[in-house]
């Protein structure tokens, strides 16, 4: 059933892998660069939902294919992301960054 659904500790431990937490950087960094130009507003948050997607698609690698799962994983990656842009000395971090342009 799947209100029974409980993540399982792979789910969580993809959270900690390196390549995730460079997208999730990522991520963060093209959701501060939104407003900033906004003639490249619509391209940045199109690049941000892909990213997302991406994010949250990897967490959920072996996972059961269930709503459950899927609100699980975004949930993790909500919750990664506002930690990142609760950390002040993260976000200037971020902001020096900045976001590579293509």
């Amino acid at each position: 059933m799947e209100k029974d659904y409980h993540p399982s500790l792979s789910l969580l431990a993809r959270t900690a892998s390196s390549s995730w937490q460079q997208q999730l950087r990522h991520s963060v960094r093209l959701y501060l660069a939104l407003g900033a130009n906004p003639l490249v507003e619509l391209e940045l948050d199109s690049v941000l939902q892909k990213t997302e997607e991406e994010l949250v698609s990897f967490l959920l690698e072996g996972e059961p294919p269930t709503d459950a799962a899927r609100r699980q994983a975004q949930t993790f990656l909500d919750m990664a992301q506002n930690e990142l842009l609760a950390s002040e000395t993260d976000v200037q971090q971020l902001l020096r960054e900045g976001v590579p342009t293509s």
